[in-house]
């Protein structure tokens, strides 16, 4: 017979944080997962991190402590961490990539330094393990984006005849025209739609919340969906979430797989998520114009360097068509150029 102690400690735990359900990890009550648990804990309770940042700190935190044998705090030393950053560095990566990205590599590496200030904080390590020159590697790839052109015929790629073909037809527009994350787009209730100003209230990472606004051929296509498709759908009257499906709310990976069911009816060769489509709505708006400043609030990123990283396209796109056209542009040779 299981202690009591321990079972309440149990559904304390599933009650504090109820996600867990879903990990593929049981949930210990001893040694590094019990005190994995507790910095997760702690992330949500004090700092009010959001459920995806938690679930994918304590995803990142198991999986290091397995592949490495990390049975004690003290453990976790420099050489372990290299070791491991080097392990990372070497596993293939997800579809067509070769490798881990290094995004990928900072993120789990930065979920092992915040454990480890936490692990300080609460008096498990009497040191910090890691030297102060520790940097998490760094890559700023141009993000991938659509032309116009190919968002369109996205977007026009489901009919509109049947209750999923009006769902999926307004989801992708929606995706496009705001520019959020899938995550958010999951997340939303209906009640967060403002049709009187065109505009939705979005909640991001953090917890923060933002105002999102989008146009008339947007709401026209929502509305729709609201109107004609989204009754047909099982318990549509009892849910408050925005985008359902035949079993309910529509998850990350559904929609995940709708896009890229579209993207190949499309004929759209290169690979094609929703994040693709948020990167293709920040490129268009700067390149008709739209401030910087504009363009961080909209998507909400928390500094506006994330959103110069899409300035590079336009400068090297510039940089090109400069090359090629202008009398000295590209590498001279010592001769004029044809005019």
């Amino acid at each position: 017979m299981q202690n009591p102690i321990i079972e309440m400690q149990q559904r304390f735990a599933e009650y504090l944080h109820p996600f867990r359900r879903a990990r593929r990890y049981t949930i210990r009550m001893h040694g590094m997962h019990s005190l994995i648990d507790r910095f997760i804990d702690s992330l949500l309770v004090e700092e009010g991190a959001s459920r995806n940042t938690t679930d994918a700190y304590s995803r990142d935190l198991v999986r290091f402590i397995e592949a490495m044998r990390v049975e004690k705090p003290e453990e976790i030393t420099n050489d372990v961490v290299q070791e491991y950053r080097e392990k990372l560095s070497n596993e293939k990566g997800l579809g067509d990539n070769p490798k881990i990205r290094p995004a990928t590599i900072a993120r789990k590496l930065s979920a092992i330094k915040r454990f480890l200030r936490w692990l300080e904080a609460e008096h498990h390590i009497d040191e910090w393990p890691l030297p102060r020159e520790f940097k998490l590697p760094k890559s700023f790839p141009l993000p991938e984006s659509l032309p116009y052109s190919e968002v369109k015929t996205l977007i026009e790629s489901p009919k509109d005849d049947s209750p999923q073909g009006i769902r999926d037809r307004a989801l992708l527009e929606f995706l496009y025209a705001t520019g959020i994350r899938v995550s958010e787009l999951c997340g939303m209730p209906i009640t967060d739609l403002i049709f009187q100003k065109n505009s939705a209230r979005v909640h991001g990472k953090g917890g923060k919340s933002r105002s999102v606004p989008f146009g008339s051929r947007t709401s026209a296509r929502v509305r729709a969906y609201l109107e004609k498709s989204r009754p047909t759908f099982p318990n549509a009257d009892s849910l408050p979430d925005l985008w359902l499906g035949r079993k309910g709310p529509l998850s990350r990976t559904q929609v995940y797989r709708l896009v890229k069911k579209y993207t190949l009816k499309a004929g759209i060769t290169r690979p094609v998520s929703p994040h693709t489509l948020r990167h293709s709505c920040a490129m268009h708006m700067l390149e008709g114009g739209a401030d910087l400043r504009v363009v961080q609030e909209i998507l909400g990123h928390s500094s506006i360097q994330t959103i110069v990283h899409y300035t590079r396209y336009n400068i090297e796109e510039q940089r090109r068509i400069y090359d090629a056209c202008h009398p000295h542009g590209g590498s001279w040779n010592g001769t004029e150029k044809s005019m």
